[in-house]
């Protein structure tokens, strides 16, 4: 439970990091939508990275480069996000009640993302090294 409340809060910072760079980029930079978006996708996977790689899942690496890990990060979220998006656009054009209320749609989708998101880090980034069982550290 402690690693998932750890990546929970990472998942927070990140969601701020990613929220307020957009807003910077599009308002004091004048960056049009998408590459805001892009900038502040980028800045908040990396936070939420180290976040993860220092807290949630501290010394259950797999004892590679770090560039290889954050990639590996970035491609599980990336998909993490499309899963998100999926729940959303699914639910609003499916389910009459969530595109009445559409912020329902958004927090089952992130809820969703969330989830995978969580068990691709868990299993697959930072599994720990072979042979070990992370649950030890």
């Amino acid at each position: 439970m402690r690693e998932m409340g750890l990546f929970a809060v990472a998942g927070s910072v990140g969601f701020l990091v990613d929220a307020s760079t957009v807003t910077a980029s599009r308002y004091w930079a004048h960056l049009d939508l998408f590459t805001a978006k892009a900038l502040g996708f980028f800045l908040a996977v990396t936070v939420t990275w180290f976040m993860n790689r220092s807290l949630a899942f501290s010394g259950q690496t797999r004892g590679e480069g770090l560039l290889r890990e954050w990639f590996r990060y970035v491609s599980a979220n990336g998909v993490g996000g499309v899963v998100n998006n999926l729940i959303y656009v699914v639910g609003v054009l499916t389910v009459r009640e969530l595109a009445e209320f559409p912020a329902v749609a958004v927090a089952l989708g992130s809820l969703a993302g969330m989830c995978f998101n969580y068990a691709a880090s868990r299993w697959w980034v930072f599994r720990g090294r072979k042979g070990e069982d992370s649950r030890k550290h």
